[in-house]
């Protein structure tokens, strides 16, 4: 689904631009709910599976939508008389929606589970949040015009994915960037009333640089 307009962007009322927002992330749900297999979990024993929260992409909506009047545009400083919400701050309130819902939850049996005694189910769940918001990010930046012909075929985004830098500057068991960011996105929810919406969207805009100066490296 094409997403090329700013939020608070011309040629669409609030309630169409809420109903699109919504409808992508009922369609990310569904796809990344499809994805996921019970070989994906087989460390943690037999008998799970993942499902999805009713109405997950509405209550996704809400949040999306509280963070963005509520929290973000008020902190923008307006040019005009009309604030825009750019494309990074779309991306990480996108990503901070998903996970104040966290849509996924895994089954035993069938059953919920009890944290307190599956602790490396909770940890999976968690994960298992935080990559579909950065994933639906993603799927988001893909259709962007301006960003289409960067990360619309995926190797630009596989390599910033993947990119480890050289062991002497870091550790040899340091993460690679995006399993680092998915691992940020997961935990920096829990117990936090002031979720990093704007540091985050700088990490969004850092990637967004970095993914043109790689395709551009690639096609010369």
């Amino acid at each position: 689904m094409a997403d090329n307009v700013e939020e608070g962007g011309e040629g669409m009322s609030l309630e169409e631009a809420k109903e699109k927002r919504r409808a992508i992330f009922q369609a990310n749900c569904a796809s990344f709910l499809k994805a996921q297999t019970a070989t994906d979990f087989g460390r943690l024993g037999s008998g799970i599976s993942v499902d999805l929260v009713e109405n997950a992409d509405e209550m996704i909506n809400n949040y999306y939508w509280n963070f963005i009047e509520s929290f973000v545009r008020p902190r923008i400083k307006a040019k005009t008389f009309k604030t825009y919400v750019d494309l990074y701050k779309i991306l990480s309130v996108t990503e901070y929606a998903i996970m104040s819902v966290k849509p996924f939850f895994i089954l035993k049996d069938g059953l919920p589970v009890n944290y307190e005694v599956e602790k490396d189910i909770f940890h999976t769940e968690m994960e298992l949040n935080a990559e579909c918001a950065f994933q639906t990010a993603i799927n988001i930046l893909k259709e962007w015009d301006g960003y289409k012909g960067i990360f619309g075929d995926g190797k630009v985004k596989t390599f910033l994915y993947e990119f480890k830098e050289p062991v002497e500057r870091r550790t040899a068991d340091a993460m690679m960037i995006g399993v680092e960011h998915v691992f940020t996105i997961a935990y920096s929810t829990i117990d936090n009333p002031t979720l990093p919406i704007f540091t985050n969207a700088g990490w969004w805009r850092m990637f967004c640089l970095a993914g043109d100066l790689k395709n551009k490296l690639l096609n010369n």
